[in-house]
């Protein structure tokens, strides 16, 4: 069906079936806004999107918190269809909030509308169908500031059908606790950044999983990173959501494509492709695959060959200390489907019980 001495082939096939978002990645944050002298300290982005149901208590988590730091928040309507947008309005009667409307562009481009705006020394995202514990988001913006930090996350709890799934309360210690770069952080909310990231970075427009970014752009150039050791993100587990339902879509593809955009922005800004880094690339290679599992055997086809392909352009000399993802490395430079498949579910489930 596909050459796999011709990955292009299959490349072309998967453009038919689910086109690459044409977007790319750039600096999102003002051109002056390192030259600022009256920044904030902290900008807090929201991106909304028919979320009439959640909107409420998301922002109450964290709108009316009287933080001690100069704090500002936008809060971004991407043209919801609801009630979302009127809810939000409500919400202008804080000085400190901002209202963004603009026509559905999805949820990069909602964050990237918060971060062109921002003035701050540190930003943090806020997904509309989640909440926060607002004095530990607090708590963590202060450790930032004092320790010059470029990352520091809280510990997220599960909320599902409106029951909060703590951690047990002796794992509460309050540590904050440096860990290594590439720890850092895997999604877009729930963190303290340094807002100085975003100079030369945005999310990628157009494409689902775009928290990407996160793990193998941003992770790799934050030099100082911490864990707050308390609950600090409440994170809805929600059957509706995109990432769901996107399964049995053609956009799962765009797990496969947005690497493209990764590995372009990885060479462009001369990140070192180091071991860690690699396993993390071997990683989402996994999880695409297990992402796509409900599409047809044909699409599954060509996202393995164009991989292939892919990654034979990078990995001649790379290597991990993974026995899982050495077997996938090996299943593709062997061009093995079958093993492939085997080594994807390894990964995966390792990742899933955290190995």
């Amino acid at each position: 069906m596909f050459s796999t001495d011709d990955y292009r082939t299959a490349e072309e096939f998967l453009m038919l079936y689910c086109p690459k978002p044409d977007s790319v990645i750039t600096g999102a944050l003002p051109p002056d806004w390192e030259e600022r002298t009256d920044k904030r300290d902290m900008d807090i982005v929201i991106p909304c999107y028919n979320v009439e149901q959640y909107a409420e208590q998301c922002l109450d988590s964290i709108v009316p918190h009287p933080f001690r730091e100069n704090v500002g928040i936008f809060l971004v309507d991407d043209g919801s269809t609801d009630r979302t947008g009127e809810i939000l309005e409500s919400y202008r009667r804080f000085p400190h909030v901002t209202v963004i409307h603009q026509e559905n562009r999805g949820l990069s481009e909602a964050r990237n509308a918060g971060i062109r705006l921002s003035n701050s020394r540190f930003l943090f995202f806020i997904d509309s169908d989640d909440y926060v514990v607002p004095e530990h988001v607090e708590e963590m913006l202060v450790f930032a500031m004092k320790n010059e930090a470029d990352s520091v996350r809280g510990v997220t709890y599960n909320v599902f059908e409106g029951e909060e799934i703590k951690p047990p309360a002796e794992e509460e210690t309050g540590v904050f606790e440096e860990i290594p770069p590439l720890d850092a952080t895997a999604y877009a909310w729930g963190t303290v950044l340094n807002a100085g990231l975003f100079k030369e970075l945005c999310y990628p427009g157009g494409y689902l999983f775009e928290d990407v970014l996160m793990h193998l752009v941003m992770s790799p150039l934050c030099k100082k990173s911490y864990l707050y050791h308390r609950s600090s993100y409440a994170y809805r587990m929600n059957p509706e959501g995109i990432t769901a339902k996107s399964q049995f879509q053609p956009k799962a593809v765009h797990s496969f494509w947005i690497l493209y955009p990764m590995l372009d922005t990885i060479e462009k800004m001369q990140i070192p492709l180091e071991s860690g880094l690699y396993n993390k690339i071997l990683a989402h290679i996994a999880q695409t695959h297990i992402r796509i599992a409900k599409l047809e055997d044909n699409v599954k086809v060509a996202v393995f060959i164009a991989t292939c392909g892919r990654m034979k352009e990078i990995n001649h000399t790379r290597t991990t200390d993974d026995q899982y993802r050495a077997l996938l490395q090996k299943a593709m430079l062997a061009e093995d489907y079958s093993l492939y498949d085997q080594a994807c579910r390894l990964v995966f489930e390792a990742l899933r019980v955290g190995r």
